[in-house]
């Protein structure tokens, strides 16, 4: 099939149809010019999908409220590039109201506040369904797509409005409840729902901030981490309470956690100061009298300017303007109670970064500092280097290693203009410890596009420490390639999963080679609503399920699901007849 002849067809998100005069001549006249299975309709030579089960997300326009997103496991395309069964989901409606539980004061009062609602996806490692609302008006309305037989249920997480304020010598409301976490199967339309948040009968946790001479510590916001599911990334889960002369705090848990939770005092104004930790505490019954102890009285603030450059592959030094440099520094007493402070900045154009750290004895020998250069920088990323505190540090960065290629077309043309960008592989996320994965995510993913003759050059991190401070302890890179193609260039879009970085040090080029872009596929389908009208508008996005389940076995951080991603094989939107016509790649 010839790859590159045109195509009248709205190909990816961002795409409109092609004017006449921008297509090649038509592909085909009758079915006859086309290759075997394949039928010519509007001069494209359509089918021959790619083998394999494809899953699908189909999104509606924003201006249909009473649509919402649909995922299909298996989604059919037949033989002759025709996709069944393009139906958009009906809303069902979850209506109701916040209100408060807590004393004589607040019962029954409404809240404003922050409501997540979200159900895990229906094919692995796709990206199910979530929404947010903010509620000003304590009533609210969310329309979902309704739960079927065998589908997972929704967690609906509310967050009351307003704790982030330090109250006036007494909390508001919204401070004095905790976040509400519940569970729900949603078939039909709820009308009249009340989320009540609190309880009288919530487990508490109380205590006292002081120094280490016995002064109270005043003007710290104290909150409680911690999760309804094994599985959940940690949030808060308490009511907050904000610290005054005497130091006092309490604090209410939300119902139903698990495991322990992790109480945490952040300041608020100036001067800066550290903030106060203590993991390990129940989260079903009350903790009381706990008391957090800074180690030592602050001296001031300590100014440092950190210049940060890099030695280009010319041997000439070069600053490196907007980098982002994190100064950090951890100590843990006897007690459990951590003590942390964090201070960044972004580099100028002359690649110097102001910061002011704590001058607290306990931190002074524990800073460690984290730069990351921004995308397109041959300077390489720095993880968690032990840092001496002085007025001005010089910090030169080593160099990123160089992915090289040449993109081609199925015939093997050249292709420029193909937008190619990297992101860690998950087999790097997840060989590193959490603190080191979040900094990898933090890094900026690098896009380059390929010039006249399908070149390209693009500079990743070659290998982070893993996180656990043990001397020499690196996990090296491995990158997944995404290559996105002009609309011209008639092409599918391509992924390359898990091309692995040499483990050398010495080395500052990993060669691709030749990238020959897979023949493509020419498929369509017609989204409709739920009364079987044509919707204009609408997005479908198709996706390869990765079958790799061997990958969590090799992996030592990897989340407790262990969600491999899915590969997406294309999108496009629906035209005025509700058509959406995709390319994919075989």
């Amino acid at each position: 099939m010839k790859a590159a002849a045109a195509l009248f067809a709205c190909l990816a998100l961002q795409a409109a149809c092609l004017e006449l005069k921008d297509r090649e001549p038509p592909m085909c006249k009758t079915t006859a010019d086309c290759d075997s299975g394949e039928i010519c309709e509007e001069n494209v030579c359509w089918g021959n999908p790619p083998a394999g089960a494809i899953a699908a997300v189909i999104l509606p326009p924003s201006e249909r409220t009473d649509l919402v997103s649909r995922e299909l496991t298996v989604l059919p395309i037949s033989g002759e590039g025709w996709i069944d069964d393009m139906h958009l989901d009906t809303a069902v409606s979850f209506k109701g109201r916040l209100q408060a539980l807590c004393d004589l004061s607040c019962d029954g009062r409404m809240l404003g506040g922050k409501i997540e609602i979200m159900r895990p996806s229906l094919f692995p490692g796709g990206p199910g369904f979530r929404k947010v609302i903010t509620v000003e008006d304590e009533s609210f309305e969310l329309k979902v797509p309704a739960t079927r037989p065998g589908e997972p249920l929704y967690t609906i997480t509310v967050t009351p409005a307003g704790r982030e304020a330090p109250g006036a010598g007494t909390s508001t409301i919204p401070q004095q409840v905790p976040p509400l976490q519940v569970v729900r199967e949603l078939k039909t339309d709820v009308t009249g729902e009340i989320l009540e948040l609190g309880g009288l009968t919530l487990p508490k946790i109380t205590g006292t901030l002081t120094s280490v001479g016995g002064a109270f510590l005043a003007n710290y916001r104290v909150a409680a981490v911690g999760r309804w599911a094994a599985d959940q990334a940690p949030t808060e889960v308490s009511s907050v309470d904000f610290t005054g002369t005497d130091g006092q705090f309490e604090i209410k848990l939300s119902r139903n956690l698990v495991g322990n939770v992790e109480l945490v005092a952040r300041p608020f104004g100036l001067p800066p100061r550290p903030e106060l930790h203590l993991g390990g505490l129940p989260g079903q019954r009350d903790t009381l009298g706990r008391v957090l102890t800074l180690p030592g009285t602050a001296q001031g603030e300590i100014p440092v300017d950190v210049v940060v450059d890099h030695k280009e592959t010319n041997g000439e030094i070069a600053r490196v303007g907007g980098s982002r440099v994190i100064i950090a520094a951890s100590s843990t007493d006897g007690g459990g109670v951590t003590t942390r402070f964090s201070a960044e900045g972004i580099t100028s154009d002359d690649g110097v970064a102001h910061l002011k750290l704590v001058n607290i004895p306990a931190l002074l020998n524990g800073y460690r500092m984290s730069i990351i250069p921004p995308a397109g920088s041959q300077a390489a990323a720095l993880f968690d280097k032990p840092y001496q505190v002085q007025a001005a540090t010089q910090q030169r960065l080593g160099t990123r290693i160089a992915i090289t290629g040449q993109v081609h077309d199925a015939s093997g043309e050249t292709l420029e203009g193909v937008s190619v960008t990297a992101r860690p592989a998950v087999r790097f996320q997840w060989s590193l410890e959490p603190a080191a994965q979040t900094f990898l995510g933090e890094i900026p993913a690098p896009t380059v596009t390929t010039s006249h003759n399908g070149e390209f050059v693009m500079f990743v991190d070659h290998a982070l420490p893993d996180g656990s401070g043990a001397p020499g302890a690196t996990v090296w890179g491995s990158y997944d390639l995404t290559f996105e193609p002009t609309m011209k260039s008639r092409m599918p879009l391509w992924m390359k999963t898990g091309f692995e970085l040499p483990r050398d040090d010495a080395q500052s080029t990993a060669a691709l080679g030749a990238m020959y872009l897979p023949d493509a596929a020419y498929v369509r389908g017609v989204i409709f609503d739920g009364e079987n009208a044509r919707v204009e508008g609408a997005e479908v996005k198709l996706y390869r399920v990765q079958d790799d389940s061997s990958l969590c076995m090799e992996t030592r951080f990897e989340p407790m699901s262990c969600p491999i991603p899915p590969l997406l094989l294309g999108r496009a939107i629906s035209d005025d007849d509700g058509v959406a016509r995709l390319t994919l790649p075989r």
